[in-house]
């Protein structure tokens, strides 16, 4: 019989208790270990190591305790001891934002302890990988996230912390005609207009449902959906001389499916 630690974080040093079922206060087992062998006292045989880093290891050895008649009886024991390995971090709670209709990424790390669970208030979380992708669910203007320990062995759960989150809205994206930012020089044979974040770590798709595209300089604008211009279109931006300023009036929808309302400006 062993008794020990089922999970240790690496480089712990950690005790594991050798014994029999049954033993003779006058006849104390022998317990070896990593080569080396000691006599146990009251009846059982005390280990003392480090865990070293992997995900685990497996300490093993025998026990051997005499009988009545001198017999010696042994055995051999084993234990395996989940490593875990320490972790820090370090938040900025200024920052800590989830956007309504985003597919928010949340990683949460329970140290000292073989599984994490994270239990949202305002926010559906859902695996994926070894993160979870946090969905808005509330109206309201803050969502919490709990983070829980959870020790396979022993089915321990602890809460570690609670973590507020405002709720927000996704931010604008840039526009482009073509691979020209807005406001800069554009070519008449450019097509394609584009939305994206220019200088963002958000990963979110947006698409042009409509546009309508004018000229200062001429009387009636051209119109279409989509994010590619028509032949029209094109045409009107060849009557335009150099330095004529275009206006594209557009409406467009993201993840969260908020229609948006854009006038973007460029210069031919």
């Amino acid at each position: 019989m062993v008794y020990g630690p089922g999970i240790a974080n690496a480089g712990d040093e950690v005790e594991l208790n050798v014994m029999m079922a049954a033993f003779d206060s006058d006849n104390q087992p022998t317990v070896t270990y990593n080569g080396n062998s000691f006599r146990g006292t009251q009846g059982k045989g005390l280990i003392k190591t480090k865990v070293g880093s992997g995900t685990e290891t497996t300490l093993s050895g025998t026990v051997s305790i005499k009988n009545k008649s001198g017999q010696t009886k042994t055995e051999n024991w084993s234990h395996t001891i989940k490593i875990m390995r320490p972790q820090g971090t370090v938040s900025l709670p200024q920052l800590n934002v989830l956007y309504k209709g985003y597919n928010n990424i949340v990683e949460g790390v329970a140290s000292g302890y073989d599984q994490t669970s994270l239990i949202g208030n305002g926010v559906s979380l859902s695996k994926s990988g070894s993160q979870h992708i946090a969905k808005v669910t509330t109206s309201g203007r803050t969502a919490n996230i709990d983070i829980y320990g959870v020790n396979s062995v022993s089915k321990k759960r602890v809460k570690l912390g609670s973590f507020p989150f405002r709720i927000m809205t996704l931010p604008n994206p840039e526009f482009f005609f073509g691979a020209v930012e807005e406001g800069g020089k554009i070519s008449p044979a450019e097509k394609n207009l584009f939305t994206r974040y220019k200088n963002s770590p958000l990963d979110a798709k947006f698409t042009i449902l409509n546009w309508e595209l004018s000229l200062n300089t001429a009387p009636r604008p051209e119109k279409g959906k989509g994010n590619r211009i028509s032949d029209e279109a094109t045409k009107l931006l060849r009557q335009g001389r150099p330095g004529t300023i275009v206006n594209v009036k557009m409406d467009y929808v993201g993840p969260d499916q908020v229609i948006r309302k854009k006038i973007a400006s460029f210069v031919l």
